[in-house]
């Protein structure tokens, strides 16, 4: 089973495309805290590139900016591409579902 719940908050706005054929898509990274190992203080984060389908995309755009909080369920997907003669590995969540949960002036303890 591939599936994957995220809450974080996203880096910038969300950037809408199209393919060829006419799909909806968004581009966006979210920023998920993490604690750090024991003894540490505080939190780290990972940065995690997603794409959002059909108009879930539109929705994401046209209702979030940088810094909202928002929830995500979706699938892990990897791909390979070369670009100037370097083969490139890249891992993305692929979603069809999103939830705001704060908007980004919103206090959370998050």
């Amino acid at each position: 089973m591939n599936n994957t719940n995220l809450i974080g908050r996203l880096t910038k706005k969300a950037e809408l495309y199209q393919t060829p054929d006419k799909k909806t898509y968004a581009r966006f990274t979210l920023a998920i805290n993490r604690k750090k190992k024991a003894g540490g203080t505080g939190s780290e984060a990972d940065f995690i590139p997603c794409i959002i389908w059909g108009k879930a995309a539109e929705n994401l755009v046209n209702w979030t900016d940088k810094g909202a909080l928002i929830s995500l369920e979706g699938e892990l997907k990897t791909r390979n591409y070369e670009k100037d003669g370097q083969r490139h590995f890249v891992m993305e969540v692929w979603s069809n579902f999103f939830q705001v949960l704060a908007k980004p002036n919103q206090a959370t303890d998050n």
